[in-house]
């Protein structure tokens, strides 16, 4: 009787070795042939040409002063921030917004009249409901929180606002109790194949949606609001301060919550971040405004203002504009009451 030959199964794992080779050869040349997304380059004004460049928050704040940043024309006024003069003491008929904040607001790497709080100012006056608007940009590129608060009771109650606004963004909790934890070089590995580095992307992005990996600055970020408390405390003891002052002069306080220009999905990052800062800003009695909403599900390298620099660009003002003006028109009638003159600074 003939012995039955057992099955060699030796071959399987050679062939599924092969098979994975074979694979991954093919991934590597299809990415190849892929050329990769164009840079967005800064624009260039031509009228910032042969002035001097710009690049510190104290030459941005510094009064009177005319230069280049990031490739567009910067001016600012007497009171050393950015735009035109504004009188005081303020004119009849004038309604003043004062918005406070940090690059974004400012608009960097974008001309005065394409940031989103000169956009809100146009739009308003297009009304032509017998009232001249005039909004004021207190945008400083690197201003956190604290500094812009400062800035609030230093310099911008003395053009007698009768609104104000706060331009929040994520970063604006960082001072001297902030703990930083990113790191660039970690996050950004690249590998000579295109396939591994695209996959340790792609292996970030999925880690910031649940649970974001040390290193990275959804991690940095996550940390300071929910795990590192001292941070976060300094925030909310902030924003009360900016909500009694503005109700001690009968003002309301409003809050535009900037969104970060990457993971435009619902599971974008940072979505926490905002319902927990929309909260503490709720419960203080201040007003508050998602961008969010306006960009889920767009492409947010559309609104970079260049190549490795995601501060929106012209059209992403637009879409701050149009969220904070939506915002605006859906204040109480109270908000839109003219405050009485008040001179002087706040202690």
């Amino acid at each position: 009787m003939t012995q039955r030959r057992k099955p060699r199964w030796w071959w399987l794992p050679a062939a599924a070795l092969l098979t994975l080779s074979v694979s991954v050869g093919i991934a590597e040349f299809a990415l190849s042939l892929i050329p990769p997304p164009a840079p967005i380059p800064y624009q260039w004004d031509f009228y910032a040409q042969g002035q001097p460049v710009l690049a510190t928050d104290v030459q941005l704040r510094t009064p009177n002063i005319h230069g280049q940043y990031k490739g567009v024309t910067y001016y600012s006024n007497s009171a050393g921030f950015r735009g035109p003069d504004f009188e005081i003491p303020k004119p009849e008929g004038v309604f003043r917004i004062v918005i406070l904040g940090d690059s974004v607001t400012m608009g960097s790497g974008v001309r005065y009249k394409q940031a989103y709080p000169y956009l809100v100012e146009e739009a308003l006056n297009a009304r032509s409901d017998g009232r001249r608007y005039e909004v004021m940009n207190f945008g400083i590129d690197g201003y956190a929180f604290s500094t812009s608060l400062a800035e609030l009771k230093a310099t911008a109650l003395r053009y007698d606002p009768d609104l104000v606004v706060y331009g929040f963004t994520i970063n604006d909790l960082e001072g001297p109790e902030y703990r930083k934890s990113y790191d660039s070089d970690f996050v950004a590995w690249s590998s000579p194949s295109t396939l591994l580095t695209l996959l340790w992307a792609q292996y970030i992005a999925l880690r910031d949606i649940a649970w974001p990996i040390k290193g990275s600055y959804a991690r940095e970020v996550h940390d300071n609001f929910f795990d590192h408390p001292v941070a976060f405390e300094a925030f909310k003891s902030n924003l009360s301060e900016f909500a009694g002052i503005l109700h001690d002069r009968g003002e309301c306080a409003v809050m535009l919550i900037h969104t970060q220009l990457s993971a435009l999905h619902r599971y974008h990052p940072y979505r926490l971040v905002y319902s927990t800062v929309a909260q503490e800003a709720l419960s203080r009695g201040i007003f508050v405004v998602e961008t969010f909403p306006y960009l889920d599900g767009m492409n947010g390298r559309d609104f970079w203002v260049a190549d490795g620099d995601p501060h929106p660009n012209p059209a992403g003002h637009e879409i701050f504009a149009k969220a904070l003006l939506d915002g605006l028109n859906r204040l109480p009638p109270q908000c839109w009451a003219p405050t009485k003159p008040a001179s002087g600074n706040v202690d």
